[in-house]
């Protein structure tokens, strides 16, 4: 059993792709935020992470091609499933890449080797793998995926339901626990009607700031800010609070790691 403090990190789609360009990528920004990683890391000896990416300008648009979400019965949907498993892995791969040439130590864990589903309803989950490499001194990097169904045949897990999940299973089995989630992506966090950063967001002022989470304007199988704010009020009942910060400005995710001030909003 392990007693460690967790903080996972999701890079979002449309912070490391463009997403209105399918099978886009921003190299430099993926650079960049792979080395303030490992920046924080060495900074903090005791920060444990558990890595993770969105599909952005890859699995969305095949997914929304094939219908993935909403499953198959036929032939073309079947190798559709298979086609929106193998952009979400290749995008993942592009972030390996990055952070084993900067030599750091992480491996890609498959979240559909992890999963099931039965009418879009987890009916098998293990991420022991994931446990056991964080004990090994490893960071392991997941990502939004594909996901077999029992039942429709498929549909798709985003990376924020994936981190809940992960959430649950640590806390159901008493592994370890996780401290905080942190959603880095092209915006500074949630904005009001003027464009200002909300500061945080809890079950009490949530219905207040609803009007401002508009659906988004590009393909996205798993919903815009609305749904990922949802996802982590649910979180936020398990006691683990998220951090929605900007990844375009320099530094910002080194500093929310480090514990340093940072621009975002924190929903807990």
């Amino acid at each position: 059993m392990n007693s460690s403090m967790l903080t996972l990190v999701k890079f979002g789609g449309s912070l490391i792709t463009d997403k209105t360009m399918a099978y886009s990528v921003r190299l430099e920004i993926m650079n960049r935020l792979v080395d303030e990683v490992k920046d924080a890391v060495q900074t903090n000896q005791q920060l444990q992470l558990v890595l993770a990416n969105g599909a952005g300008s890859f699995a969305h648009q095949s997914a929304s091609l094939y219908g993935t979400e909403n499953g198959f019965s036929e032939k073309r949907g079947r190798f559709g499933y298979c086609a929106v498993h193998h952009d979400a892995a290749r995008l993942n791969s592009m972030m390996i890449d990055i952070c084993i040439e900067k030599e750091l130590p992480v491996m890609s864990l498959q979240p559909s080797a992890m999963l099931r589903t039965a009418n879009k309803r987890l009916s098998h989950e293990d991420f022991s793998s994931v446990c056991a490499a964080i004990d090994a001194g490893i960071i392991p990097f997941l990502y939004g995926d594909a996901i077999l169904d029992d039942t429709i045949g498929s549909t798709i897990y985003s990376t924020d339901k994936i981190l809940h999940c992960f959430v649950e299973y640590v806390q159901k089995h008493s592994i370890m626990r996780v401290n905080q989630i942190v959603h880095v992506g092209d915006y500074g966090g949630v904005e009001d009607g003027a464009g200002q950063v909300i500061p945080e967001i809890t079950k009490r002022n949530v219905k207040d700031i609803t009007k401002h989470l508009y659906d988004t304007t590009v393909v996205d199988v798993t919903g815009g800010m609305r749904d990922k704010v949802e996802e982590m009020l649910a979180v936020a009942k398990r006691g683990v609070s998220s951090c929605i910060i900007s990844g375009v400005t320099e530094g910002n995710l080194r500093a929310c790691l480090v514990g340093d001030d940072f621009v975002g909003t924190k929903i807990y």
